[in-house]
């Protein structure tokens, strides 16, 4: 997800919540929508610009969901942070470290 990247491209290419949500949309949908409950490939407008709604079903899926970010409880920013510093980190690194780092409680670092 982060291979060749540094903190500087990092930190400019994912500045705010929707930067990382307009990355999952092309990683997750960008070869064409589909239901992950019935598999239609048609969908409209979810509840927000990062769902999408299957026209058949109904469903409203988050581009987070089926994902590594899926149920996070901080925002999504602040959970690509957290993935970037333990892949760039080659020894591994506390989560208590991981946590202060990034200005979350240690027990949220940890679900990650």
């Amino acid at each position: 997800m982060f291979e060749g990247i540094n903190i500087i491209d990092f930190i400019r290419r994912f500045n705010d919540n929707d930067s990382c949500y307009s990355y999952l949309m092309e990683k997750k949908w960008g070869n064409g929508f589909s239901c992950s409950y019935c598999g239609c490939t048609q969908s409209v407008k979810g509840r927000t610009w990062y769902y999408k709604r299957c026209r058949q079903c109904k469903y409203d899926e988050s581009v987070t969901a089926n994902t590594v970010f899926h149920g996070m409880k901080i925002p999504v920013l602040k959970a690509f942070h957290l993935a970037f510093r333990l892949a760039a980190k080659k020894k591994g690194m506390s989560t208590v470290e991981l946590g202060h780092e990034v200005g979350v409680q240690q027990k949220n670092s940890v679900a990650f």
